[in-house]
């Protein structure tokens, strides 16, 4: 066709895997199926698909309807299948044979439920950069598309320079890559498609049009709205009607295989976008769950002669690696790593995939110390048969608590911001704070939490880690040393202060000791909270239990308190060998999403205050001693 612009249709499409059966359905049938019924009756319409691995698999085992007809259409050749990471993963964050494993599990994917092997892939903006050449070509992919807005450090300067691809090369690899136009992802659907395609085209200089070898890309998200199934269709019908109505006048649909075929040079671009690591420092928890992928990746490495059990633990690791999870995204919705119901279920499968790595174990608890978080300090595990935990020097807090019978990280929280000053607060556990009363605002308080303790015992055979806080140079409280010991005892984690007033006058406070927990609920049919006026440690079923109401006003003199995860199957003791009081709230995050401006309130985790009052003459020591039970 002469005087025509070549325009390479695409559509994307992800299901993280944590979402549920209602949210899969709405999209299957607000979305999906009127798009691929519709598309069904323009067969001259060649288009592009990339569709995760994980939302193909679910609708192979839910609407297999869909799966005939999509595959109908690859063998007619009105659809171009694309490849990529198997579960959207971030792969800029992988190790290179991850990034390479999860390519080549949804190629094969492809090749065996529809017979093709594809040789092109879909990148999500965010987890692109230049050294996923070589993983993504020993891989077997020839081409890639990008969006426009990647390539605003390069050497394109007009918008013109767009319409053709370029190659790419690196440690000697390379690959072609198509820019996709930004503007018409989230609009083309929804608005006058003529005018829309028709700005496309004057967009090229005449003479690119007079040749033909101009190549547009547009990928149109199955994400927008439409309201009704109904609505939908007629969306997509519409959008199809017009363009094959241009397909007579000034555009060709093709797809990028048949591009690639005809052409003859391509002009070299370096592209270097990833910014994705600064995302850390601004959401911490994106950095802990990417350095547990780490740390849960040197296990798998290390299985021996059994290659079934190392490929299947790493499946379940690749699960975690959604690259929402670690980006800001332009998406209408928050970032998922504050949506709980994905952050815990992506360390799920950390959990799973660490079981699988360490296989039966039957041995006594571990002590071990490893950069965790690659902060430059050492940070202390315990690894037992039921508990795992990891211990920071700040604060001497726990920064993750797993159980590692569900599977499931008690501490997967989210920070908080405070409403005066708008900074984070961290939810960590056995967060230490000396106070001048117990009402939780910390005012007039010595925040333990923020020190640096200095480790004075780290005996592996024994399973004692001991830290000690020294006396401030100013503020409350200063003239107090703390003396913290940590040990794991099959299901019991017992954290034992000693305090001791330095000073020569008496100091009188409140010792507050903050842990936060991680449940899917916070309501009463799936989290019930007890305690205990009086407890004997394995026997429970002799002691009466009061259950706890959620408020403001602490609950005093008890011994004991319960929290029975019933989701979990899995219940929560946190006693003392003396009395003590305890506030505790659920901590919630309200945001709104970036076009509807639906304001959403996502419960992060449940705040546990437990308080002991202290009063301590010159030179005068109390030890205090907390146990955190886990069955």
């Amino acid at each position: 066709m002469s005087g025509t612009l070549k325009m390479i249709l695409g559509f994307h499409c992800h299901f993280p895997l944590a979402f549920d059966d209602k949210i899969f359905e709405r999209l299957y049938s607000h979305k999906l199926k009127p798009f691929l019924y519709a598309l069904n009756k323009f067969p001259k319409i060649p288009v592009t698909i990339h569709f995760s691995g994980s939302l193909l698999s679910k609708i192979e085992r839910n609407h297999s309807e869909f799966f005939v007809l999509l595959a109908e259409m690859v063998e007619r050749k009105q659809v171009e299948l694309l490849g990529g990471g198997f579960y959207e993963p971030m792969l800029s964050l992988a190790l290179q044979a991850d990034r390479i494993g999860q390519v080549e599990l949804l190629t094969t994917y492809l090749r065996k439920s529809f017979g093709k092997r594809v040789s092109g892939c879909f990148l999500p903006p965010e987890s692109w950069d230049i050294d996923l050449v070589s993983a993504l070509s020993t891989a077997g992919m020839h081409y890639s598309f990008l969006p426009e807005s990647v390539f605003h450090d390069t050497q394109i300067k007009h918008i013109s320079q767009l319409y053709k691809p370029y190659i790419t090369e690196d440690k000697g690899k390379t690959i072609i890559i198509f820019p996709v136009l930004d503007g018409f992802d989230n609009t083309i659907l929804n608005r006058d498609a003529r005018s829309e395609l028709n700005r496309i085209i004057r967009a090229l200089p005449e003479s690119c049009l007079a040749s033909g070898s101009g190549i547009a890309c547009l990928f149109p998200s199955l994400e927008t709205d439409f309201g009704s199934c109904k609505d939908a269709e007629k969306a997509f019908i519409a959008f199809f009607q017009t363009a094959g109505e241009m397909m007579e006048e000034r555009i060709e649909f093709t797809h990028a295989s048949k591009c690639i075929k005809n052409l003859k040079s391509l002009s070299k671009i370096y592209i270097h976008t990833n910014k994705i690591k600064q995302y850390f420092t601004e959401c911490p928890e994106s950095g802990a769950l990417y350095s547990k992928t780490i740390w849960t990746k040197r296990l798998i490495d290390q299985i021996r002669g059994d290659k079934e059990r190392k490929n299947y633990a790493m499946k379940q690791l690749w699960m975690s690696q959604g690259y929402r999870l670690f980006c800001k995204t332009n998406l209408d919705e928050p970032d998922l790593i504050m949506n709980p119901l994905i952050r815990t279920e992506a360390y799920k499968n950390i959990l799973v995939a660490e079981n699988i790595a360490l296989g039966i174990k039957n041995w006594t608890t571990g002590l071990f110390e490893d950069d965790f978080n690659f902060d430059g300090e050492m940070e202390y595990i315990f690894q037992g048969n039921a508990i795992n935990a990891f211990i920071q020097k700040t604060g001497a807090s726990v920064i993750e608590l797993d159980y590692l019978t569900k599977t499931w990280n008690y501490l997967a929280t989210f920070a908080s911001h405070n409403e005066v000053n708008g900074e984070r607060v961290e939810r960590l556990a056995f967060m230490d704070r000396l106070c001048s009363s117990e009402d939780g605002f910390f005012s007039d308080c010595r925040d333990c939490s923020k020190e640096r303790y200095e480790v004075t015992e780290f005996d592996r055979k024994r399973g004692r880690l001991a830290f000690t806080l020294p006396c401030a140079a100013s503020g409350p409280y200063s003239a107090v040393e703390i003396k913290k010991e940590y040990r794991l005892e099959e299901n019991i984690m017992p954290v034992r202060w000693t305090f001791t007033n330095k000073g020569s006058v008496r100091e009188k406070f409140y010792f507050i000791p903050e842990i936060n927990l991680a449940f899917q609920q916070e309501d009463d049919k799936n989290l019930r909270i007890y305690s205990y006026e009086h407890f004997i440690c394995n026997q429970t079923d002799k002691a009466e239990k009061t259950a706890a109401a959620k408020g403001d006003k602490p609950i005093a003199n008890i011994q004991a308190l319960e929290l029975q995860d019933l989701i979990n199957e899995t219940l929560i003791r946190l006693h003392s060998e003396e009395s003590f009081n305890v506030r505790f709230f659920p901590v919630k995050t309200k945001l709104r999403e970036n076009h509807s401006k639906k304001e959403l309130v996502f419960v992060q985790s449940m705040c546990i205050l437990p308080s002991i009052y202290i009063e301590l003459e010159s030179k005068e020591s109390r030890t205090v001693c907390f146990f955190l039970g886990i069955y």
